[in-house]
């Protein structure tokens, strides 16, 4: 966002405000401390700067070229069972209120 024009945050509200009474699409962000803001009509986004609101986006869609192969082999289910049942029986006895449980997953891909 080579362009972007931050605001503090009254002035990004009242920007706001205004593009939602003009009934413009528009971009918002705000930074994580609320301090900063930036909004920006749609059709006025700096180039790169990509997005999809359910059926209006902003760059084509591709053909997907063949998929890629993932295989992956999880343990069994009866397995996954008989570990957590040894878990909430851990549980129910009081000797924990949380535990971990991991598997090891091997998996192929290209």
């Amino acid at each position: 966002m080579s362009h972007t024009k931050w605001l503090d945050h009254a002035a990004g509200i009242k920007r706001i405000n205004a593009l939602g009474r003009e009934r413009k699409p528009f971009l918002f962000i705000l930074s994580y401390d609320k301090q900063k803001l930036f909004a920006q009509p749609l059709d006025r986004l700096d180039h790169g700067i990509y997005y999809k609101l359910e059926t209006l986006r902003n760059y084509p869609v591709r053909k997907q070229h063949p998929p890629y192969s993932f295989a992956k082999s999880p343990v069994s289910f009866s397995h996954y069972r008989s570990k957590m049942e040894k878990i909430l029986e851990e549980i129910r006895s009081g000797n924990t209120y949380l535990l971990n449980l991991t598997f090891k997953t091997p998996i192929k891909t290209d």
